[in-house]
């Protein structure tokens, strides 16, 4: 209890669990309200990816054990890429962290206990930007609590049985090491690093958000003076281990060492989709040796749809020839960015602005319950979800403005306009890689988006402590208490 008095973000600590815990029930109302789950087209896949890890690893246990003998007759003694390739059919893969975390969730506690996780995580991680100061307005918090859960996009991301609101907590760690993190006690710094670590993890495009925005702020507080071996080492564990995790994974599993093991070539289905890559293809395929021009000759699909899903596109291409593709995509992308340097910037920056506004609840399918999905069943209603996107985008569009006046008017703090530009700068980045370099869709930004009115509610709970502090003394002299 001691220690816990003396904590700078005394909510981040084991009684913040149950908060979290609470407040992440709270998120669920959109599946109390509708009785729907709240899933993507992906959803299966890291479902289906799960249990494929978790056979794969109940299997490397020794003979005998009955965790092994009850995966008898998935050939634990033939090497497991020969197993997996027996077909010669391609694979795609997903995040390996994210799947074997959700399929052992959903298989135990089913959709209400994923989302539950889900929201707790994020949460939690939140609260380590709560300090005392903001914590003595508890009013303030209270309504922008019931503002946030109502409002904005966070119920909604929570309820999506998809890794995309975990991507917050990269951010929340980013947050943090303006200042923050330093306040905080060794246990806490660690437990903030290993939850942003696991976020990291959970989304191969987290790996490069986490990377250019963490090294942004390594690099202010150099400048400034205030680097810490503390942030060095929890920014690189931040970053490092979903590579590492899935480089061990993939010599392992795949008998290929990888940092994106079977992963979809995406960036280049959007180049092909926005025209440059399919440009470039039909002038050098006639010279060059390409894996594309050999698999697809004259008739490249230049849709995304097309070439990622359709019978006729990469799934219809052999293991081996997807491999050469993926191995060949970054070296064939920087060919076209020279090429068509002008078209692939503009194709960038078009697509980062679009995904800068989308922020509503698109992208998610609703189904009476995960049999119904899993069946291909009829959806449920989706009157409820759709009636929300214009709430969801004016209360961020307000929240947006209003902290842009906080700025302007309330005399923040120097620590306050950090957290505010590593936000935006988080915001940005991830426009640009989901976005700009994906496509422009609602779950991407709406994953991110509901932390604008969440700092928006923090520092107006810290400038409202800052104020009354500032009015104590003269209410003592006049003998007010």
């Amino acid at each position: 209890m001691t220690e816990e008095r003396t904590l700078q973000a005394p909510l981040f600590a084991w009684k913040g669990l149950f908060l979290s815990a609470l407040v992440a029930l709270v998120l669920c109302w959109p599946m109390w309200l509708t009785g729907s789950v709240y899933v993507s087209e992906d959803t299966g896949s890291y479902i289906r990816a799960g249990q494929e890890i978790w056979d794969i690893l109940l299997s490397l246990l020794p003979a005998g054990t009955p965790e092994a003998n009850g995966t008898a007759g998935t050939g634990a003694d033939a090497p497991i890429a020969d197993r997996l390739q027996a077909d010669d059919e391609p694979r795609f893969g997903r995040s390996i962290a994210y799947s074997a975390f959700v399929y052992p969730v959903i298989s135990f506690f089913g959709p209400l206990g994923l989302a539950m996780a889900q929201g707790m995580l994020v949460v939690f991680a939140c609260l380590a930007l709560l300090d005392r100061a903001a914590l003595r307005s508890r009013v303030v918090l209270l309504v922008g609590l019931l503002a946030l859960v109502v409002l904005s996009s966070l119920p909604w991301r929570s309820v999506y049985l998809m890794p995309d609101i975990l991507g917050a907590v990269i951010v929340v760690f980013a947050l943090a090491l303006t200042g923050p993190f330093d306040r905080l006690s060794t246990w806490q710094k660690i437990t903030l690093t290993l939850l942003a670590a696991f976020a990291t993890a959970t989304h191969y495009g987290n790996v490069p958000l986490a990377a250019g925005l963490l090294l942004f702020v390594l690099a202010g507080r150099l400048v400034l003076a205030r680097l810490t071996g503390a942030a060095i080492v929890g920014s690189l564990v931040v970053v490092m281990v979903a590579p590492v995790t899935n480089l061990a994974a993939s010599a392992v599993i795949l008998e290929k060492p990888t940092a994106t093991p079977l992963r979809l070539p995406i960036l280049l289905a959007r180049s092909l989709r926005d025209g440059p890559a399919a440009a470039y293809l039909a002038e050098a395929c006639p010279e060059e040796n390409w894996t594309m021009c050999a698999a697809f000759g004259d008739d490249v699909p230049t849709s995304i749809s097309a070439f990622l899903w359709d019978e006729d596109g990469i799934r219809s291409l052999s293991a081996e020839t997807v491999d050469r593709i993926r191995d060949e995509e970054y070296a064939l992308l920087w060919q076209v960015f020279l090429t068509y340097p002008l078209e692939q910037s503009w194709s960038l920056g078009r697509n980062t602005a679009l995904q800068m506004v989308r922020v509503g609840q698109g992208q998610m399918q609703a189904y009476d319950n995960m049999a119904a999905y899993g069946a291909d069943g009829p959806r449920a209603p989706a009157d409820v979800l759709r009636s929300f996107d214009p709430i969801v985008e004016w209360f961020t569009l307000l929240s947006a403005a209003a902290l842009i006046s906080l700025l302007a008017f309330a005399r923040p703090s120097a620590q306050q306009v950090s957290l505010v530009a590593v936000l935006t700068l988080a915001l940005l980045a991830n426009a640009a890689i989901f976005g700009g370099l994906s496509a422009p869709v609602d779950r991407y930004q709406a994953r991110l988006s509901w932390l604008i009115p969440a700092l928006l509610i923090l520092i107006v709970a810290q400038l409202t402590a800052r104020s009354r502090a500032g009015r104590a003394p003269e209410l003592e002299n006049i003998g007010v208490s």
